[in-house]
Order: C-alpha cells, then structure tokens, then sequence
C-alpha cells in the first residue's frame, strides 16, 4: 500500500479494570482449611478481584473500554485513532447471560461515548 500504510487489522490500544475489592489467597486457604502456599503452589494465584454487589460484567466492560479510549486519545501515533474505530472487541469469561452479551449491554453507545438506552 503507498504512504506506508498497513492493510489489515491492528491492536491499537488495550484498556483493562480491576475491582477495587481485592480477596488473597489467605483468605481462601483459611475458608478451605489449606495453607496458603499449598493453594499459590497449585494455581499461582496470590490475589483475586472481586466485582461490588452493585458492578456488573457490563460495567466493568465499559471501565476497560473508556480506559483503552484514554490510552489511545494519549498515543501521538494514532492523533486520528477515535475517529477511525471500526471495532471494539471485549472478551470475558464471565458473561451476565447468554444473549445479550456484555458489548450491546454496556451503557454507553459504540462510538465517542453516547449514551445509549440499555434494553
């Protein structure tokens, strides 16, 4: 392609979430009545997040995307990055339901961040 552009898709910006409630790996070998290295030997696992009563999947999804935004309206290299999205992948294993997943959920609108009506 001339003017060295790149056919294709490109991951131009990442965004991630974490929920402020953080449950360790103590905590759950002392529920299970394990020690705590046994269950990190197992799993690797120190620390889990977990999501407030009132946080859905949807809501978490939106914090990654609004902060994948961020990062690329911060990238010089992308100074027309927002305007040229065509798609905004979200991957989860923890889905709310079945149909709708959580992108058509999320309460904001697929382009610039437009409140969108959740059904």
């Amino acid at each position: 392609m001339a003017g060295g552009a790149v056919a294709g898709a490109q991951v131009v910006s990442l965004g991630h979430y974490l929920p402020e409630t953080v449950v360790t790996t103590a905590e759950v070998a002392a529920r299970i009545g394990v020690e705590e290295d046994w269950v990190v030997a197992r799993t690797g696992i120190r620390e889990r997040r977990v999501a407030a009563k009132d946080e859905t999947v949807a809501d978490m999804a939106t914090a990654a995307a609004l902060d994948a935004l961020g990062n690329l309206a911060a990238d010089t290299r992308y100074a027309h990055g927002l305007s040229r999205i065509d798609t905004v992948i979200v991957a989860t294993s923890t889905a709310e339901s079945t149909m709708p997943n959580a992108p058509p959920r999320s309460p904001r609108g697929p382009s610039r961040g437009t409140p969108r009506r959740s059904t």
